[in-house]
């Protein structure tokens, strides 16, 4: 859903293509605002930025990122012309940064996470220095929390979940104390409360059980 809950975009991996619904703010009802989009091989998430000009799609099966601007009196997308982006191999997750100037994608095949910053006019990706950053296997999903602060990709195959603080000014991702956290299961998908105190993470091997994580943030110096 765009952060306006105007539309709503949904992926279909299967015929490699995102649609695009209104939502109607009475009722909830949807209502197709456009055929599906081409996308790229495999598309598996989206994420949109905080402004809502932009949508990102990453593409499994492609090792990419397609960028759209977003009409924001219709909805519509229109792909990026020098779009899809290249990432890892296996992208199953990405995220957007508070302040809209990075996009983070977990990399499931390769274990890390790729950073590409955002231009703000044209919503135009390139790699950041450094990227991309090592993570735990089978990276499944990320989530950054509301400060854009911390960053978190639960890593299904080496149970575990891997814990960054986050450079404001470069986007660079730097391990915390303690990563990678253990779990007890293979988390495959997380989130974050809206204060920033609790992690969450869904377990696929832990019959079906939700991990709850308190968040400690260390004092100013």
């Amino acid at each position: 859903m765009d952060p306006n809950g105007q539309f709503l975009y949904v992926v279909y991996t299967g015929s490699n293509a995102v649609s695009v619904y209104s939502i109607d703010n009475s009722t909830g009802v949807l209502t197709s605002a456009a055929l599906a989009n081409a996308t790229g091989s495999g598309p598996v998430a989206l994420t949109i930025d905080p402004t809502d000009s932009f949508l990102f799609v990453a593409n499994f099966s492609a090792n990419s990122v397609s960028a759209y601007t977003i009409d924001s009196a219709t909805g519509l997308l229109t792909e990026l012309s020098n779009s899809p982006f290249a990432v890892g191999a296996g992208p199953t997750a990405l995220k957007v940064d508070p302040s809209g100037s990075y996009l983070y994608v977990a990399n499931f095949n390769d274990g890390n996470v790729t950073v590409l910053a955002i231009d703000p006019a044209t919503g135009s990706l390139s790699q950041i220095s450094g990227s991309p950053f090592a993570a735990g296997t089978g990276a499944r999903a990320i989530v950054i929390d509301p400060s854009g602060a911390f960053a978190y990709v639960a890593n299904e195959t080496s149970a575990t979940v891997s814990e960054y603080s986050i450079n404001a000014t470069s986007g660079i991702l730097t391990p915390v104390t303690g990563s990678p956290l253990a779990t007890t299961s293979s988390p495959e998908s997380l989130a974050v409360d809206p204060a920033g105190r609790y992690l969450y993470a869904a377990n696929v091997t832990a019959n079906d059980k939700v991990a709850a994580y308190s968040i400690t943030r260390a004092a100013a110096p």
